[in-house]
């Protein structure tokens, strides 16, 4: 089972800015509903994603066996929290648009 310490302070390009995942929380596919859990099997892990939880865009980043729930992030400085704030920061307001940004080297 991944661990949210693999991911957590992990950097990536978005759109040109150098993203850090700050805090994370692992979520195992068994804890996804089966409507959401269906269409994330499809995903290639590490990629970014927002999923529909009670009309909120939740942003992930799916790993092996599950995804994990972006709960706060670093971008140009600032500290990023909030599903809606994350999910645009990251370019993943609109849910299920998966996109694919590169993993930083820092």
């Amino acid at each position: 089972m991944p661990t949210t310490s693999k991911v957590e302070g992990s950097a990536y390009l978005c759109n040109g800015d150098l993203v850090y995942l700050a805090i994370v929380r692992y979520y195992a596919a068994e804890a996804i509903s089966k409507q959401h859990r269906a269409y994330l099997a499809d995903l290639p892990n590490g990629s970014f994603v927002s999923v529909s939880f009670f009309g909120q865009p939740v942003p992930l980043l799916v790993v092996g066996g599950g995804v994990v729930k972006i709960e706060k992030i670093s971008k140009g400085g600032d500290q990023i929290t909030g599903t809606r704030a994350i999910s645009a920061a990251l370019g993943i307001l609109e849910t299920r648009k998966p996109v694919a940004w590169p993993q930083a080297e820092y």
